[in-house]
């Protein structure tokens, strides 16, 4: 129950019957509703128990992108008195300085004017500050009003949690940095490249797939940084000369709304599929989560896309490519353990070791020689999915693209602790890299080995 704004006055007694009809009978049930006095006129009656200032910057920017802070709401909660963090309210000032509850962003958060005043999305809007789960006031999103801040601005923003009569004041100071010159987009080059795959069910609610990580590790190994910048594919690029963009389009920025060939388009009749890597967070990876525009997409299809992860000092990228597959349903598999492997590939076999009698054991599996008799290698297909083709019995062959097929020029296998390539001389391809992804399984588990060649 609750109210339409300024349209009560202190005394009002209103009321109303909802009748609940079954047949010829009905329940009657009167609400009578009486405006009184609030418990605490504002600030000036309540306790304070604690406060923070939180700092945070961000260019200048043209979308919704944020940043991000956190807080240590079971500490908070103890000092409120709170026994449960699900009782304690946020609250932010409005412009004649009483505390509003009147959430105007997302989950319960405000959009707020120059002066950290409560507003509505527009105009007189100037940042956001919303948590990034519903209600929940642990981590936060903090961002601008697309083209309307300038560097060397410092917006402020008074947030209180409350709980009873007490009060925990968090200051939010949000400076806005000079705008920096991305590289030239010239000098942008892939000197790396990563496969993932991310499967979902068909919807049409705009619901997020479960979100597919990159470790920073992969990332820094490649380009020399974590601190990256997020680009697509316009829709004039081709795979021969590929033309890069960071005009985002999908919410929460940084992200792409994409046509079927994964091009980046806007929201609309031309998107089918969507990526973002702002949907959720992981301590030690970047995590990509897709999207199905309503109605565009169908069980069986398969869609792929070439995202950028970039240097923006010396244009180095990690080119992720991501194979998006709508499925009647997942199967649920358990990863029981990683390794990342660098082999080269040339006409002769190259080894290196592997801890196969361990990982047998991880699969459930008697001895290593069960594992590798068992057949129970896996290597990605042009879908993206670890097919069920094993040649030879203990390994797998490859194209150039890093996909499994039969008969492929690229050849893996398994043997005494050891992990082989090898290459048909007639089919050597010259001076080549690429990332690929095996998997060695058993009853619903999964070993993941990621490879460079």
């Amino acid at each position: 129950m609750g109210q339409y704004p300024e349209s009560n006055a202190l005394g009002d007694v209103v009321y109303v019957r909802l009748y609940v009809v079954y047949g010829n009978k009905a329940y009657v049930i009167k609400y009578t509703v009486k405006f009184v006095e609030p418990p605490f006129n504002g600030l000036a009656d309540m306790t304070k128990v604690g406060e923070q200032t939180i700092e945070v910057s961000q260019e200048p920017t043209n979308d919704y992108s944020s940043v991000s802070f956190t807080l240590d709401l079971e500490a908070i909660a103890a000092l409120l008195g709170a026994e449960n963090t699900e009782d304690i309210q946020m609250q932010a000032l409005t412009e004649n300085g009483g505390l509003s509850t009147d959430h105007t962003a997302n989950n319960g958060g405000w959009w707020l004017t120059a002066t950290g005043a409560v507003t509505n999305w527009g105009s007189n809007s100037c940042f956001f500050v919303e948590p990034t789960s519903n209600n929940t006031w642990t981590e936060f999103h903090v961002g601008q009003y697309p083209d309307k801040a300038a560097g060397g601005e410092v917006y402020t923003a008074k947030l209180y949690l409350t709980y009873g009569e007490k009060y925990y004041e968090v200051t939010v100071n949000f400076t806005i940095g000079e705008k920096q010159e991305i590289v030239d987009p010239n000098e942008l080059h892939v000197v790396a490249t990563r496969t993932i795959t991310i499967a979902q069910e068909l919807n049409t609610s705009y619901a997020w797939s479960q979100g597919v990580e990159v470790p920073y590790a992969a990332i820094e190994e490649a380009i020399g940084t974590t601190n990256y910048h997020l680009y697509g594919e316009t829709i004039a690029s081709t795979e021969e000369d590929p033309e890069y963009t960071d005009e985002y389009t999908c919410t929460p920025y940084p992200g792409f709304w994409l046509t079927s060939a994964g091009r980046r388009t806007s929201w609309g009749t031309e998107s089918t599929w969507g990526i973002s890597v702002a949907v959720e967070s992981a301590d030690e990876s970047l995590v990509f989560n897709a999207i199905q525009f309503p109605g565009a997409t169908a069980i069986g299809d398969s869609f792929k896309g070439s995202f950028y992860l970039a240097n923006t000092e010396d244009g180095a990228m990690l080119q992720v490519n991501v194979i998006y597959n709508i499925v009647e349903s997942i199967a649920a598999y358990e990863t029981v353990g990683a390794d990342t492997i660098v082999m080269k590939v040339t006409s002769d076999e190259n080894s290196i070791e592997l801890p196969l009698a361990e990982i047998a054991t991880l699969l459930g599996y008697e001895s290593e020689d069960d594992m590798i008799n068992a057949s129970c290698l896996r290597a990605l297909d042009e879908n993206g999915t670890f097919g069920d083709y094993c040649q030879p019995s203990n390994g797998v062959t490859l194209t150039e693209a890093g996909y499994m097929a039969e008969d492929a020029s690229i050849g893996i296998y398994f043997d005494g602790g050891m992990i082989y390539t090898y290459c048909n001389a007639e089919q050597a391809p010259s001076a080549w890299k690429v990332e690929t992804q095996l998997c060695l399984e058993n009853d619903g588990k999964r070993y993941i080995i990621y490879i460079t060649l």
